[in-house]
């Protein structure tokens, strides 16, 4: 194991040179292409649904069909760390871990290849534009994973940074939230400044449309009906002072931890905003984007997620409350049982989405071993 850590290690330092966004993930896709060879799948499928890809390795006997599943994607965020194995793409970084998670996910592989399946198969799926929300849908869109049915199991990791290193943290149930991105447009009508009134400033109007969809929300994570509605950005006008403005935009982003409620919220923010710029005579358009379903873990999953912390010596934290943030997974979780958990990457380390964050290399032994007993717990090893 350890001759397989160090060598992840370097294959990640390549991955995180070569950065890349969502749905433009050719040399990161081609780099796992490679690597996922050498170790000789008895199944190699490439380009599903945009760049993602998946290595089957086949026993050849009867058994369970399991999957574990990483990400390609990169952020458009610019790298402020100096050290040697910094992203050569600029304005590009990895900083959410996927350069971790899919060198973990080869440390699987490389296993697999030295230590062939007993019984049934495992299946190594690498997915595109996580960060977009829109890969798993791409990839269910294909077709082209519904050949690997039927999948008994299907499960998936990510780093937890501000948590102690190689603890383990998971629950059955929801584990991360619904979560939509809300636009709205405001157009009403350019005027002199000396002169609001023969015009329509729509700025009336957003204080009131922030106002109402803050008391729209439900901060109590104890309950179903937990709804968070952040603002992320506003524009309005322009930098001419002679000018009161006449358009503006509106940026959210809307969590929930169920379907149900997501839904219902979507109407009440529209009905809200739609009332709000009729009384003031805009025009607006509300758009929703970039959905990423509610991660629901299976009991069972979970459980084995649980047992396999304690057989690999890893801490284990059963989760009180699901994680804040989306995660494209959820897709998958709809469709097949399995589950995700988080893995700790350091209390020390900076924030997911951070400029200087960096995939500490020091946890994905853990991640490789928590993969591997769930295969022996499903009986394939």
């Amino acid at each position: 194991m350890k001759e397989i850590v160090s060598e992840i290690n370097q294959l990640r330092f390549q991955l995180h040179q070569i950065a890349e966004v969502s749905g433009k993930e050719e040399k990161t896709a081609l780099f796992i292409e490679n690597e996922l060879k050498k170790c000789q799948p008895s199944e190699l499928k490439t380009k599903i649904g945009g760049e993602g890809l998946f290595a089957r390795f086949d026993s050849g006997k009867e058994g369970k069909h399991i999957v574990f599943r990483s990400e390609l994607d990169a952020l458009p965020i610019q790298e402020v760390n100096t050290f040697e194995h910094r992203s050569n793409t600029e304005g590009v970084s990895h900083k959410c871990g996927h350069d971790g998670h899919m060198s973990i996910l080869l440390g699987v592989a490389k296993y697999l290849h030295q230590n062939p399946l007993k019984t049934g198969s495992v299946s190594l799926l690498f997915q595109p534009a996580e960060e977009s929300g829109q890969g798993a849908k791409a990839m269910l869109d294909s077709g082209i994973i519904q050949l690997l049915e039927p999948i008994d199991m299907f499960y998936s990791l990510h780093n937890i940074p501000g948590h102690s290193e190689n603890e383990i943290h998971c629950r059955a149930g929801i584990f991360t939230p619904h979560v939509i991105s809300l636009e709205v447009k405001l157009i009403g009508k350019e005027s002199h400044a000396a002169e609001p009134e023969n015009g329509i400033n729509p700025a009336t109007a957003i204080s009131e449309i922030i106002q109402g969809l803050n008391q729209l929300q439900n901060l109590d994570k104890n309950t179903n009906d937990f709804k968070l509605i952040t603002p992320v950005f506003i524009q309005m006008g322009q930098e001419w002072y002679g000018i009161s403005a006449g358009n503006a935009v509106l940026g959210y982003t809307i969590r929930t931890w169920e379907t149900a409620v997501m839904r219902q919220l979507q109407r009440e923010c529209v009905q809200l905003i739609e009332r709000i710029g009729s009384e003031h005579n805009l025009q607006l358009t509300t758009h929703f984007f970039e959905e990423f379903n509610s991660v629901v873990n299976d009991p069972l999953a979970a459980e084995q997620i649980e047992k396999a912390a304690q057989n690999v010596n890893c801490a284990f934290k059963q989760m009180t409350y699901p994680m804040n943030w989306g995660e494209d997974y959820g897709l998958f979780t709809q469709k097949y049982r399995g589950a995700m958990f988080g893995l700790g990457a350091g209390t020390a380390m900076p924030a997911l989405h951070n400029p200087d964050y960096d995939f500490p290399d020091q946890i994905a032994e853990s991640g490789i071993k928590m993969f591997v007993d769930l295969i022996h717990q499903n009986d394939l090893l």
